[in-house]
C-alpha cells in the first residue's frame, strides 16, 4: 500500500514538473506559408516591370508619358514595388529563421541568393561581350568582385545596376543574423526593429562610412 502511494505521488510530481517545464519553455512552431505574400510578390514584380517599360526616363527615345499616356500616371509609381519587396523580405526572413540555428539561417540565405545571382552576373557579362551595343563589359577582375556581391563597398562598378537591391538584402541578412544568433523571440525582434530604425534615422545624414552603409 505504501509503495503504491509513493509511486502515485512520484507520478503526480513528474506530471507537475513536466507542465511547469512546458509552460516555462514553450516550443516555437514555425508559421506556415502565407499565400497572400506570393500575390504581393507578383504585384511588386509586375509594378517594377511596368515602370521600366512604360515610365522610366531613358527607356524610349521620347518621354514615356507621351508614348503611354493611358498607363503612365499609374506605372510611374511602379518603382515602389522595390520597397514592397523589401517589406515582404524582412517579414519572410524572420519567418524563415524562426526556430532555426544561425548556421541553418546562413545556409538558407546563401542558397537562396547566390546561385541565381551568379548566373545573372555571368549571363550579363557574356551578353555584353558578344553584343556590346555601346555598353562596355567590365574587366574580369571586376566581374569576379561582382560575384561576391560586395562590389558596392569595394568601389567596383556593378555588372548591372539593378543588383543594388541585392546588396541591400545582404546587409539586412548580416544585421538579422545577430538576432538569429541571440535567439529569435518576438520581443527580441521588436527590440531589433526599434534599434535599427533609430540607428537609421541617426545616421541618415552622416558622412559615408561603414556604419552608415550597414544601417
Amino acid at each position: 500500500m505504501l509503495d503504491h502511494d509513493l509511486t502515485a505521488i512520484s507520478a503526480r510530481r513528474e506530471r507537475a514538473g513536466h507542465r511547469r517545464r512546458t509552460h516555462a519553455e514553450p516550443v516555437l512552431a514555425r508559421p506556415g506559408r502565407v499565400f497572400a505574400l506570393d500575390g504581393l510578390r507578383l504585384l511588386a514584380a509586375l509594378s517594377v516591370v511596368a515602370y521600366h517599360y512604360t515610365a522610366r526616363v531613358g527607356s524610349w527615345p521620347k518621354k514615356p508619358e507621351a508614348i503611354f499616356p493611358a498607363v503612365f500616371p499609374v506605372t510611374a509609381y511602379g518603382w515602389l514595388g522595390v520597397h514592397l519587396f523589401f517589406l515582404i523580405s524582412g517579414f519572410v526572413i524572420c519567418m524563415s529563421c524562426w526556430g532555426k540555428p544561425l548556421r541553418d539561417f546562413f545556409v538558407s540565405r546563401v542558397v537562396r541568393l547566390y546561385p541565381a545571382y551568379w548566373f545573372g552576373v555571368l549571363a550579363t557579362t557574356v551578353t555584353l561581350a558578344v553584343f556590346p551595343k555601346g555598353n562596355r563589359h567590365l574587366p574580369w577582375t571586376d566581374v569576379l568582385t561582382n560575384l561576391t556581391m560586395l562590389q558596392e563597398p569595394l568601389g567596383v562598378p556593378s555588372v548591372d545596376g539593378a543588383y543594388w537591391s541585392l546588396f541591400a538584402e545582404l546587409r539586412f541578412y548580416v544585421l538579422f543574423a545577430v538576432v538569429a544568433w541571440w535567439g529569435l523571440t518576438y520581443r527580441r525582434v521588436l527590440v531589433f526593429c526599434c534599434v535599427w530604425a533609430t540607428a537609421s534615422m541617426l545616421f541618415a545624414k552622416a558622412e559615408p562610412g561603414p556604419l552608415r552603409l550597414l544601417v
